[in-house]
């Protein structure tokens, strides 16, 4: 908190725009990427607890998607409004930076009645628990914001700043070592389950914590062996699927932003989902450490917010993993060459780091790992499509529509655009051999133009589909859809049968005439071909 106002008098010119060549250029502080506690200390959050993610979801909710899909995104003035009371505000004033710590009854009443809170309690314990649900970690108004929580983000130059809910290269190489530590211990063959406690061994072993590059290189390494244990026969289907759907979320994740197109977006949401599902099905409830470590933070934010991310931001863009490895080298170069002296340890370290950094002959460490990785990867069997299989749409039709709701857009331009049927299966259109992007639609969105909290665009999209769907010109998986209204009632919408005949002519007449639009492009390009000189 030192440097807040430090980092607040840099942001008061900031738009002010430069000229260059009578060009103006626009400065925006635009996002906030770091690991868990660093987020947390931006955005307000308390550090650890029953509510460590930014979205405000209880830690034991995590594994319950249905319930993390619906919550939605907060920016800095949402944070900063449910932080603020007139208590609070006069405790931020007095230099108290957790106003919410060890109130007094009539305080914690005071903070409920000022959030227009209604309550019937009156013993100190049950209002505390309704502060805290309500506050859902919130312990103080974001970091930028904490001096003057009166002013609103576009007053202090913030209004586009966004703390990310995620962070790949610490949230994908926790997930990949508890994955592999705990996956031996729910394989049913004797000799199979031998097999992966030698590799759980070899890999992880006893190591706390292991590097981004070698979670990965660990990962492609198990699918490999897995692979191979399946086609033999010695290993169950959703074992297979459960490895390979993380295998995709990390290759997406890590792919230039040159590749962040519309199918890799939809195919990250279709994996990362595969992946929570099955991961509940096969490990349930772990065996070598707690439910919280393994369903905790990292695996929400890869199930739930990494998708959310990769809409608008290329995630490869925000690993920090170059970054990190700056901490190992400072700490190899202070115990190596100092006396440990506390006055020696910086100049010394910064000196001699900055002078690797500037040999000529340095490696490229990053480049050289990133090539195996992804000489390993090859060797893996091709990809498939995404699918949804017939008996998870009837059996758990509420989870199959929320997610649908996340990905409206895609549902929107019908059936044989980026989805179909298959024998009662939904299969998508995001394997290696199907296009990037559809004319149809939907555009790519970039984070110059679009923000995490912007949801407008899926609402409208997923109120198109309901009424398409309940008019008969779009058919879904689902026979019904439950839908609000604004007062918060639901209700079942079904689809006509008299117009489902019609709306499918109706998209075959449009995929036809699209057809027939490529062909004439195509005759028109190589009569211009053959009539050049």
């Amino acid at each position: 908190m030192t440097y807040v106002e430090t980092r607040l008098e840099d942001l008061k010119d900031i738009d002010t725009p430069i000229e260059h060549d009578d060009y103006k250029i626009q400065d925006c502080l635009r996002l906030f990427s770091g690991d868990g506690p660093a987020r947390q200390f931006e955005g307000g959050q308390q550090r650890g607890g029953n509510y460590p993610c930014l979205c405000g979801v209880h830690a034991e909710e995590h594994t319950n998607l249905l319930h993390c899909f619906q919550v939605s995104p907060q920016d800095l003035d949402d944070r900063c409004r449910l932080a603020t009371s007139s208590n609070s505000l006069r405790k931020l004033k007095e230099g108290c930076l957790n106003p919410f710590q060890n109130l007094k009854k009539d305080e914690i009443m005071t903070e409920l009645d000022s959030r227009k809170i209604d309550f019937d309690c009156s013993l100190k314990p049950d209002l505390q628990a309704i502060l805290t649900t309500t506050l859902h970690g919130i312990c103080r108004p974001p970091a930028l914001m904490t001096n003057s929580p009166h002013l609103t983000s576009q007053d202090l130059n913030i209004g586009k700043y966004e703390i990310l809910g995620c962070e790949p290269l610490h949230d994908l190489t926790n997930v990949i070592q508890n994955v592999i530590t705990e996956l031996p211990c729910h394989i049913s063959d004797s000799s199979v389950q031998k097999l992966f406690s030698n590799f759980s061994n070899s890999t992880i072993g006893d190591k706390n914590q292991i590097k981004g590059s070698d979670a990965r290189l660990f990962l492609i390494k198990l699918a490999q062996f897995t692979s191979d244990l399946h086609g033999n026969g010695k290993l169950e289907d959703n074992i297979m699927q459960l490895i390979n759907s993380l295998v995709e979320v990390v290759n997406i994740s890590y792919l230039p932003s040159e590749s962040r197109t519309p199918k890799m977006i939809l195919r990250l949401y279709n994996q990362a989902l595969i992946f929570g599902m099955v991961c509940r099905n096969v490990i349930g409830k772990p065996s070598k450490m707690t439910s919280r470590k393994f369903y905790g933070s990292h695996f929400h934010s890869v199930t739930v917010h990494l998708p959310n991310t990769f809409r608008i931001f290329s995630l490869r863009s925000v690993h920090t993993e170059q970054e990190e490895r700056c901490f190992g080298d400072l700490r190899r170069i202070s115990e190596m060459t100092t006396n440990r002296q506390p006055k020696w340890i910086a100049d010394n370290a910064m000196l001699r780091f900055n002078s690797q950094q500037n040999a000529p002959d340095k490696p490229e460490s990053f480049k050289i790992q990133d090539s195996i990785i992804s000489r390993q990867a090859r060797l893996l069997p091709e990809r498939r499509r995404s699918t949804f299989s017939a008996e998870l749409i009837n059996k758990r039709p509420s989870f199959v529509q929320c997610h649908l709701e996340r990905i409206a857009d895609f549902m929107l331009q019908g059936q044989d655009v980026w989805w179909h049927f298959e024998n009662g299966a939904l299969v998508f259109f995001d394997g290696p051999n199907d296009p990037s992007s559809r004319p149809e639609g939907p555009p790519l969105h970039h984070f110059r133009s679009s923000g995490l909290k912007e949801d407008k665009i899926l609402k409208n999209a997923w109120a198109k589909v309901v009424d398409k769907f309940e008019s008969g010109y779009l058919l879904l998986p689902l026979k019904k859809l439950k839908v609000f209204d604004d007062d918060g009632n639901s209700r079942y919408v079904s689809c006509c049968e008299k117009n489902t005949l019609k709306g499918t002519f109706i998209m075959f007449i449009i995929c036809t005439l699209n057809t027939l639009n490529k062909m004439s492009i195509c005759f028109n390009l190589l009569k211009v071909y053959i009539c050049a000189p």
